[in-house]
């Protein structure tokens, strides 16, 4: 008997761009190999594609793109029936139309059909567009693999599809995520990012649905001597919304107390989370919310909103807010800081949650809903 083949879409494994749904190929492949010994994987790219470090036992197959509709609708149908492909896994939310071969998708989140998301720059027809297409694939897949219990409600409702199509899969966090003692280390990394000796640290991007404004006109609001001591770190990557945020700074008097960092290198995250002396997450929708989960394993004190799926993923190690709320963001981020008891009983709470969530679970839970499909 053939051994099962599985085909996985690798285009968002690019040199130097380092996408969520990168690091999610990227964790599920470092475990699956090791999980399933006996599946052949075959990883399928594009001219951008950057993988060296998944070279071990995986097949790479190559297909220039030119046009994306044609890639995923004609090209990659061709190569999966060549290369007899029993399952394909997409990261994303779309897949062929015609596969010859069951098809999974994953759906991190439902940012991209929601029209009345705070924020969404998206026109309405395009983001209703998108949500058609989106219902038609996932009406035609095997199977969907999502991220939270939230995701899993959010979908079913959304396209009208039975429960048992949709899987949960909580995201797991790499062993590099976990708390930093080296002092050399620490010190080394603040100075590269020139940050202050105590800090409140966010970690994301910077779409509106994120409520980074939010988060400034709430640090801005603290006390004087609050904002004297402790500097707001921003790691996110600097896009069209930069600006705005930067002007709004500079409105709210707090442009000599924000930082804004571009990219942090992956090594450097870990030191980030343990050296803030508290992370805040203000986010008004997530599908599931790693960076909550990152910080706590870095034993950093976290503050949450209590949108979608936050606490489900936070559970009790974090305080939860309302995101809308910008005097309550104030209260609880002016609590912690100003609590040192409260910060070491939630760092120790963090820590122990994190532990729930290993890559292992993750790959061992997506396999298993591919072997129900197979």
């Amino acid at each position: 008997m053939s051994a099962i083949r599985i085909g996985i879409d690798i285009r968002e494994l690019r040199r130097d761009v380092k996408t969520g749904i990168a690091r999610y190929i990227s964790n599920f492949l470092m475990v699956a190999a090791r999980l399933k010994p006996e599946w052949e994987f075959v990883l399928f790219g594009n001219q951008h594609t950057f993988a060296p470090a998944l070279a071990g036992d995986y097949k790479k197959v190559i297909i220039s793109e030119g046009s994306t509709f044609w890639w995923d609708q004609v090209e990659l149908p061709r190569a999966l029936k060549k290369e007899r492909i029993d399952l394909f896994l997409s990261p994303y939310h779309k897949a062929p139309f015609f596969a010859p071969c069951k098809v999974a998708i994953t759906i991190h989140d439902l940012t991209p059909f929601l029209p009345f998301l705070p924020h969404q720059k998206e026109s309405f027809v395009k983001v209703m567009l998108k949500k058609i297409v989106g219902r038609l694939i996932a009406r035609k897949v095997d199977l969907i693999v999502t991220v939270s219990q939230h995701s899993k409600k959010d979908i079913i409702n959304l396209f009208g599809i039975p429960e048992e199509k949709v899987s949960v899969a909580y995201n797991g966090i790499p062993e590099l995520f976990s708390p930093v003692k080296d002092a050399n280390l620490l010190e080394a990394v603040r100075k590269k990012y020139t940050l202050a000796r105590d800090y409140i640290l966010y970690v994301g991007n910077l779409l509106p649905h994120k409520n980074v404004d939010g988060l400034l006109k709430a640090y801005a609001r603290l006390p004087g001597d609050l904002i004297a001591r402790y500097q707001l770190a921003i790691v996110a990557k600097k896009d069209d919304n930069f600006k705005i945020l930067l002007k709004l700074c500079e409105e709210l008097k707090i442009a000599d107390k924000v930082i804004f960092i571009d990219f942090a290198d992956d090594g450097d995250l870990p030191v980030l989370y343990s050296m803030a002396s508290v992370f805040v997450f203000p986010s008004f929708y997530e599908g599931f919310g790693l960076p909550v989960l990152e910080a706590m394993a870095c034993g950093v004190p976290v503050l949450c909103s209590s949108a979608a799926s936050l606490p489900e993923v936070a559970g009790d190690a974090a305080i939860s807010f309302d995101p809308h709320n910008t005097e309550e963001i104030t209260m609880v981020i002016g609590k912690i800081l100003s609590d040192y008891a409260l910060r070491r009983e939630l760092s120790v709470k963090g820590l122990e949650r994190a532990k729930n969530f290993s890559l292992e679970k993750t790959a061992g839970n997506i396999i298993e809903s591919i072997e129900e499909v197979l």
